[in-house]
């Protein structure tokens, strides 16, 4: 007998930290969501299994793999702990926001900066050295909170660009 509920999406939001899973009940498609509490020093698989475990009747694991929901958990997981992606070799890649990681994922990520920043150097004496210089940087994506000089001089500041877009989600296609 085939089960009442089909689940079609299962989905990670950052912020904050919870699981989303999108599914028919054969009359209408509906949405669970449920909060995530990450604990500190807990195993992504068993937070895994146990993602798997809080939606029973929902989750038939004929359907859904377990490697699909790790994969979600360890996004999760490494938001959190304000790791960011592993392919990236310093460990943080350009959207990692460091407002927001711990104070030691913080500090690692200065110690990274520094070396990378004594390894490119030139100090007096070196070859390639130039005292004072000034270069002009171009952006390297597009953005509007520089776009105008001018100040109204009230002190108030445009609401465009303060808020950044609710782009803090991961959704993964169920099969």
């Amino acid at each position: 007998m085939e089960a009442p509920f089909q689940p079609r999406r299962f989905a990670v939001k950052f912020n904050p930290p919870r699981f989303l899973l999108e599914y028919s009940d054969g009359v209408k498609t509906r949405v669970r969501s449920v909060g995530i509490d990450v604990p500190e020093g807990m195993d992504v698989d068993t937070l895994a299994t146990g993602v798997i475990d809080t939606f029973p009747r929902r989750l038939d694991r004929r359907k859904v793999r377990l490697s699909q929901v790790t994969r979600l958990v360890r996004r999760l997981v490494d938001h959190v702990r304000g790791i960011g992606d592993p392919a990236d070799a310093n460990g943080f890649g350009e959207d990692v926001d460091l407002n927001l990681v711990s104070p030691q994922a913080l500090a690692a990520a200065k110690v990274r900066m520094d070396e990378g920043f004594r390894k490119t150097q030139k100090l007096p004496g070196d070859e390639g050295f130039v005292y004072d210089v000034r270069k002009e940087f171009n952006p390297t994506e597009p953005n509007d909170w520089d776009e105008s000089d001018e100040d109204d001089g009230d002190g108030a500041m445009n609401a465009d660009g303060i808020y950044g877009d609710d782009d803090d989600a991961h959704v993964d296609m169920l099969p």
